[in-house]
């Protein structure tokens, strides 16, 4: 217990955890370290329990349950697998006979992940406007990373959340050592598996937990600390009972009590846990805001054309529209064909005013990403406020085509059509906006002058209502709701 509690208490506080626990979009790769956890957690508890089907099924929805939350999982009955066959069972026949059923189970989790990486095209990969990346050079580059995270387990002095696309993002001497570090790691645990199996568990459980995002299949980023979620939890472990049998074989030595040697141990823990913590919350402050995470980033990562656009973002939210167009036009400098740049560009020059130049923006990043929605949207909205009605309507339709869930698309279109005395279709856009968006008192508000103006009095009345529901200080909804009942009395009276 005193070893475990050690292990836990150092992988829960490292710095290398942050990514996964503190930015919030990342908290996925969390999650489905949970139900892995959680997976073998119940197998092992339904291996000496007399209710072990209750706590085999738990251990197949926890194992479904991660499947639905991120690729990295498909290891998981893999690793259960070599768990019960290292500490819970005899033989592959004593396995195989008591546990059948479980294995069938926990395979079958698989059919979830793939209908999902069909469904939504197989998450991940290049994205528009970065060049790909081979399979082979991807590979390359997984060596240099895997020492690089490594080097990060035992001293985490510089994070970054986000490394860049590059096509090789570390020095070529990491690549080098990278390369025979896990050739040696890969003979190790195949010595380990056979010699040591519980030491060898820890070097499989590195080795799989890194292997879905760190191989030879090329995704989104070269490099994401995120990725040592659970593969730090084997490195911690290691190097605990390291620290546990040194103290021992040192105790001996100089002749220390039982009792000593556990309070010295004791002491390194706490000592190392509190420099992790504090290195912890030193790298939360980062996390402060979009434009503190950002800053940093581009300090460490200067070429990263994603870190300048992010950054850029996080300056449009806030509001500094000038700083935002500088970060955002040094994004597309780096990279010219990056499209999210581009539309960010133009997002920036509508919030300016500038209409004819957001046009410009948005047109090339449709250019480059010819069914982004947003861009879509933004364009019609910059056509629309120059009075170009027939083209604002061209886009709003061309976003709802590449999104038909976008709430906002509808909405400009409803209220396009509105204005032109469409009213059919004009209502069946703004219904639709509302049923997306149920909790936007615009919405129904502009509902409600769409069926007042067509004589629909009683449901004009409802909408105004719930956009004063939605909004009590929304005064114009208020003085409509009163002239609207006005009106539904009139024409109840003839």
């Amino acid at each position: 217990m005193r070893l475990a509690a050690a292990v836990a208490v150092c992988w829960a506080v490292h710095p290398l955890q942050t990514e996964s626990v503190t930015y919030i979009i990342q908290r996925m790769e969390s999650l489905m370290g949970l139900f892995l956890l959680l997976t073998l957690y119940c197998v092992i508890r339904g291996h000496d329990s007399p209710r072990h089907s209750r706590w085999y099924a738990t251990a197949v929805i926890c194992c479904a349950l991660g499947m639905a939350t991120k690729e990295g999982m498909a290891i998981a009955p893999i690793i259960v697998l070599l768990y019960d066959r290292i500490f819970l069972a005899a033989s592959w026949t004593e396995l195989w006979n008591q546990r059948s059923r479980l294995y069938a189970g926990l395979a079958a989790t698989w059919l979830i992940l793939i209908l999902l990486i069909i469904m939504n095209n197989a998450r991940g990969g290049a994205l528009l406007g970065f060049p790909a990346v081979s399979w082979w050079r991807y590979a390359q580059n997984q060596f240099g990373a895997t020492a690089h995270y490594l080097r990060l387990a035992f001293w985490p002095e510089r994070l970054c959340i986000d490394y860049g696309w590059q096509s090789s993002t570390l020095p070529k001497s990491w690549i080098a050592v990278g390369a025979m570090l896990a050739v040696w790691l890969v003979a190790a645990t195949a010595w380990a598996l056979a010699n040591a199996p519980p030491l060898g568990f820890l070097g499989a459980w590195f080795i799989l937990t890194l292997a879905t995002t760190s191989s030879v299949v090329p995704i989104q980023d070269m490099v994401a600390e995120r990725r040592m979620y659970l593969p730090l939890a084997a490195v911690v472990t290691l190097a605990v009972i390291a620290a546990w049998n040194g103290l021992t074989a040192l105790s001996r030595r100089l002749g220390r009590t039982r009792a000593a040697r556990g309070w010295t141990f004791f002491g390194l823990i706490a000592l190392i846990a509190g420099a992790l913590a504090w290195r912890t919350a030193e790298r939360n402050q980062d996390y402060h805001s979009g434009i503190a995470i950002w800053t940093d980033t581009i300090h460490q990562r200067p070429r990263n054309p994603r870190a300048w656009n992010n950054l850029g973002y996080a300056y449009f939210r806030a509001g500094q529209l000038d700083s935002a167009l500088v970060f955002c036009q040094r994004a597309t400098e780096l990279l010219p064909t990056y499209a999210l740049a581009h539309a960010n560009l133009g997002n920036v020059r509508i919030a300016q005013g500038r209409y004819s130049e957001a046009i410009a923006y948005l047109s090339e990043a449709l250019r480059l990403n010819p069914t982004d929605a947003d861009a879509h949207n933004a364009l019609g909205f910059a056509f629309q406020q120059l009075g170009d009605r027939s083209q604002a309507m061209v886009h709003y339709r061309a976003a709802i085509r590449a999104q038909p869930y976008y709430a906002h698309a509808h909405y400009n279109l409803g209220a396009l059509l509105a204005d032109l005395g469409q009213f059919d279709e004009a209502l069946l856009e703004l219904q639709a906006a509302q049923r997306l968006l149920p909790d936007r008192p615009e919405i129904a508000y502009k509902l409600g002058l769409l069926l007042s103006n067509h004589g629909r009095y009683g449901e004009a009345c409802a909408n105004f209502a719930e956009a004063l529901r939605l909004k009590p200080d929304f005064e114009q909804a208020r003085e409509y709701l009163r002239l609207c009942e006005k009106k539904r009395r009139a024409s109840d009276s003839r």
